[in-house]
């Protein structure tokens, strides 16, 4: 129910206890962002991506198969490529392309924009920015 503004308290409280479950049954570390969860399995633990879906399908969560991305040292995160082995954070090469050429049109000569371009490029700054 996106587009309802309850909707995300309601869901917040759903994604809250859905990590618990997980915490408590030794899945974890586990973070979430909306309907975004990021799962780390450690080098001691030995679980896997379907022991994990496995857990909540009984009470009907709906992980979707698209979504669900095998364990490994690299992984996509509320935009970003986090590698765990390397210890660094990086946007997506796809990302950093498509936001450089966005630049490279702001600083062109006579370039002219609207306001909402403006604030897409800030939303968009400002997320690149999270990084550091």
């Amino acid at each position: 129910m996106f587009g309802l503004s309850s909707s995300a308290g309601v869901f917040r409280s759903v994604a809250d206890m859905v990590v618990a479950i997980y915490q408590r049954a030794g899945f974890g570390p586990i973070k979430k962002w909306v309907d975004d969860f990021f799962v780390v399995r450690l080098p001691d633990h030995s679980w896997t991506e379907q022991d994990f879906v496995r857990l909540t399908v009984h009470i009907g969560v709906p992980w979707s198969p698209q979504k669900i991305h095998p364990l490994a040292s690299c992984q996509r995160y509320i935009g970003f490529d986090w590698d765990l082995a390397a210890k660094s954070v990086a946007l997506p090469s796809e990302k950093l392309s498509k936001l450089l050429a966005t630049l490279s049109l702001w600083l062109s000569p006579n370039a002219r924009h609207t306001r909402k371009e403006a604030q897409s490029l800030q939303g968009r700054l400002v997320h690149a920015s999270c990084i550091f």
